[in-house]
């Protein structure tokens, strides 16, 4: 909004100074010089101030002024037009670029939460693996125990007999008797050692099964890393096109922003241009600018069809990556299974 006092006036007296400094009043100029005001308030009392300019000033015939005009009106939609559009394309591809942003944060953050899988499925694994020593310094526990067992039943076998050989000794009379003890003693020997090797071979079997538990939970503990890197290194790769697309977002900003200023300068000289002309070089200005128009359009169009070609071509390379990794994925998680 303009601030009140804002009128004909001032208007009038801001145009008249900048037609003094050899410069064209221009809306932006006025409202430059003015320091305040806005385009539509400005716009229809610069008009006016032109037409009463063009009735003072006798000059120039009527037809080269309304020839000048028209040229100057179709240059300026031909200009706003392309503005428009190179306005469109870009936002066209901010769009894209922003897509395709989002699907790969999408990615990352499920490369992540699988990450994270992985690392809870390798503590389980520790957890698991810690069991099975427990178990196994249980298993050899037993073992030592029995083993005191069977050395106790030897001394015991060995106090045996040292009691019948005294008992022989004393009382023949009981050798039968004896005898009879021995052989059953024998045998109740032979049937505790036969237990208590069918009970070694039991735990050193349950020793061995525990054992092979351990080296496949590490094994897979060892390929869950290597998946772990993998996905790791897939990430940063991720990481990489993203950071490449910003640059190349940036750039394509930064050749439009030029572009705009060049169009921006061409509208001056046009305007500098029917200033300073008579109505011959005027014309032939007038040619030279047209002519200048097109090229400048011809190498617009050349550019934004360069860039429109390079953008298809990043978009290609992205989408046979993606679909590599998506197969990548798919064929470890077969495998995983």
């Amino acid at each position: 909004m303009a601030r009140i006092g804002i009128g004909w006036q001032e208007v009038s007296a801001a145009a008249d100074e900048l037609r003094s400094e050899g410069l064209e009043p221009t809306v932006d100029r006025v409202r430059e010089r003015l320091g305040t005001g806005s385009k539509s308030t400005i716009a229809p009392l610069l008009k006016r101030w032109r037409q009463e300019q063009g009735s003072a000033d006798t000059s120039l015939p009527d037809e080269l002024l309304q020839a000048v005009s028209s040229i100057h009106q179709r240059l300026q939609v031909l200009a706003d037009q392309k503005v428009i559009a190179a306005e469109q394309e870009f936002e066209q591809q901010r769009q894209q670029w922003q897509q395709s942003i989002d699907q790969m944060q999408h990615e990352l953050r499920q490369l992540g939460e699988q990450k994270e899988t992985l690392e809870n499925r390798i503590r389980t694994d520790e957890y698991e693996k810690i069991a099975l020593r427990q178990a196994l310094e249980e298993s050899r526990l037993q073992a030592g125990q029995l083993e005191v067992r069977l050395q106790e039943a030897q001394r015991r076998q060995d106090e045996q007999g040292a009691t019948i050989v005294e008992l022989r000794q004393e009382n023949r009379n009981v050798r039968e008797h004896f005898e009879f003890y021995q052989t059953r003693s024998a045998e109740e020997r032979q049937r505790e050692r036969a237990d208590h090797q069918q009970q070694r071979l039991v735990l050193q079997g349950q020793i061995d099964q525990q054992q092979a538990a351990l080296q496949q939970a590490n094994q897979d503990r060892s390929e869950l890393m290597g998946r772990i890197h993998d996905l790791d290194q897939q990430r940063q790769h991720w990481q990489q096109q993203s950071e490449q697309q910003q640059l190349a977002k940036a750039r394509i900003e930064e050749q439009l922003a030029a572009n705009l200023l060049e169009i921006g300068s061409l509208r001056a000289e046009v305007d500098s241009l029917r200033k300073r002309a008579d109505a011959t070089e005027q014309e032939q200005r007038e040619q030279g600018i047209r002519q200048q128009l097109e090229q400048q359009q011809w190498h617009l169009q050349q550019q934004a069809e360069e860039q429109q070609r390079s953008l298809q071509e990043q978009l290609l390379t992205q989408l046979r990556d993606e679909n590599q990794l998506l197969r990548q994925l798919a064929s470890r998680g077969e495998q995983g299974r």
